[in-house]
């Protein structure tokens, strides 16, 4: 079924509350895509328009809603994020991108570099090289809230825009699913929806397989940065990550949807019960991590030489590829992990994962 706009609605926190089960909202839309994964979205059929509705795409934050209505499909597109440059290249789409902040940290291969606008960053964005480049829509991103000045700025110069929440989604799929609502944005939508369903039923595979093991090692998670050293909640990405590939959080026990600060002390306590060490910031071998921590380099993880960082898809300008096309192959982030804590179950070559030695 093909219409002929695309409308998308933000759904702050504040709004959802309003809506409780004394006083449920009038229903006068029909269900096109609900997503099984995916808080962030969901897609409705209203009248004759599509609406791609976002839940609020931020971190921590209430939002009020807003709506977007924007010309389906998108065939100009400038991207905030290399997150969204990767699920158009996964829809074959990626020549639809005229512009992006910060062109020399992208992995994709097939984006055409010379074709491509660095439209520059936060507060120096190139408002006229926007305009310039006539974008159907701006793909934005924030991670506590709304960037009021980019979006006054933008509604002054009556350029589309609209925020996308992959990053605040809390499960691989969840990060994995946004395909579908890009597949919408851009008139792909059957081919997202194949794509992404490859995806889930190669990740349920590989996370069924995981769910029979006995032994669950201990994974710590992160380093300290400029001397502060911050843990994921029970609630995020890479938790749900570390427990679909048969492993247990060593810093279990927070349930709220942010990182949080841990003492140096307790961070070694951690380190040392641990089985293995993920994310170690920049770090690309054993000898750079003891000597910018010495104080762990002899730690069980380390002499073992069980310490992996998600930095072996990283190129020259430091772009990562595991924030990048690992949003969308939830399914290879997962080989990976399980490579890692489980390497008997897999015959899997690490992707974006290195061992550090």
């Amino acid at each position: 079924m093909k219409f002929s706009k695309v409308i998308f609605i933000i759904f702050g926190a504040a709004i959802i509350a309003a809506c409780t089960d004394d006083a449920p909202p009038k229903r006068d839309f029909t269900e096109v895509y609900s997503p099984k994964y995916a808080r962030g979205f969901d897609v409705v059929c209203r009248g004759t328009d599509t609406l791609l509705r976002i839940f609020s795409p931020f971190q921590g934050q209430k939002q009020s809603a807003r709506e977007f209505s924007l010309e389906t499909p998108a065939r100009r597109i400038v991207c905030m994020s290399s997150s969204h440059v990767a699920y158009l290249d996964r829809l074959d789409a990626v020549e639809r991108v005229v512009g992006v902040s910060g062109v020399r940290f992208l992995s994709t291969p097939r984006i055409d570099r010379s074709k491509v606008r660095e439209v520059g960053y936060d507060s120096n964005l190139n408002y006229e090289l926007i305009t310039a480049l006539r974008p159907d829509v701006v793909l934005l991103y924030g991670i506590t809230g709304e960037n009021s000045s980019l979006s006054a700025k933008l509604d002054e110069l009556g350029i589309r825009y609209a925020y996308l929440g992959e990053h605040a989604e809390v499960t691989p799929l969840g990060k994995s699913e946004w395909l579908v609502a890009m597949g919408y944005l851009c008139g792909l939508e059957e081919k997202a929806v194949a794509e992404f369903g490859a995806i889930a039923e190669r990740y349920e595979q590989l996370r069924s397989v995981a769910a029979e093991c006995v032994e669950h090692p201990t994974v710590m998670l992160n380093a300290p940065y400029q001397d502060v050293w911050y843990v994921p909640s029970d609630d995020s990405y890479m938790v749900a990550l570390v427990a679909d590939a048969g492993g247990k959080y060593a810093c279990a026990g927070d349930s709220s949807h942010m990182s949080r600060p841990i003492d140096i002390e307790t961070a070694y306590t951690k380190v040392m019960e641990a089985d293995v060490w993920l994310n170690t910031n920049q770090m690309r071998s054993l000898k750079e991590l003891q000597t910018a921590h010495p104080r762990f380099a002899d730690t069980p993880t380390v002499r073992r030489g069980r310490v992996y960082n998600n930095v072996a898809r990283q190129n020259s300008a430091g772009g990562s590829d595991f924030w990048e096309s690992g949003a969308v192959c939830a399914d290879v982030v997962l080989s990976d992990m399980i490579e890692i804590l489980h390497p008997e179950l897999l015959e899997h070559e690490l992707y974006y994962y290195l061992r550090l030695q």
